[in-house]
């Protein structure tokens, strides 16, 4: 089961950023998740990210994108979102501006539960309706509010299917 509560917090949510590249949005990122406390070394954690971008690239959805590391650069799981109202000079396969970008971090011993996060997170990114809501808030609260229910959606979908596989 997803558990969106456990990694965000509305503290981690920005919105009305600007970023003329990819590299910049994730320097943006970098320095927004640098501000929480469960940050132990942020140079760790740019390389980390910026390794791990280059060795499998970043997970994409329709107009979002999911930047992530396996570090203990991070004492707690930590996620990052932030809406870039331009874009960030970079285009998904729909040659869409993507303009939501979700930095997730966690130390080693959550490996399995960022695998899933990510999983998720890509669902949510493909989801117009969800992202669409994420464009029109204007708070943090509410884009939380929007991830925390597509998540329980997700994670009612998810348990429904396991339970029809082993029927």
């Amino acid at each position: 089961m997803y558990n969106i509560t456990n990694w965000l917090k509305t503290d981690n949510i920005h919105i009305n950023l600007k970023a003329e590249s990819e590299l910049e949005a994730i320097w943006n990122m970098l320095e927004l998740a640098a501000k929480s406390s469960d940050v132990l070394d942020t140079r760790e954690l740019a390389r980390s990210i910026y390794e791990n971008e280059v060795l499998s690239g970043s997970h994409s959805g329709t107009t979002g994108i999911t930047f992530h590391a396996l570090t203990d650069a991070v004492s707690n799981p930590l996620m990052v979102v932030g809406h870039f109202k331009n874009g960030i000079g970079y285009y998904s396969k729909e040659k869409k501006p993507i303009d939501i970008v979700v930095l997730l971090a966690a130390p080693e011993r959550f490996a399995s539960q960022l695998e899933e996060i990510i999983f998720c997170i890509n669902d949510m990114l493909a989801d117009s309706i969800f992202l669409e809501n994420i464009r029109k808030a204007e708070n943090p609260e509410i884009i939380y509010k929007c991830f925390e229910e597509l998540c329980l959606k997700l994670s009612v979908k998810k348990k429904s299917i396991k339970s029809n596989i082993t029927e």
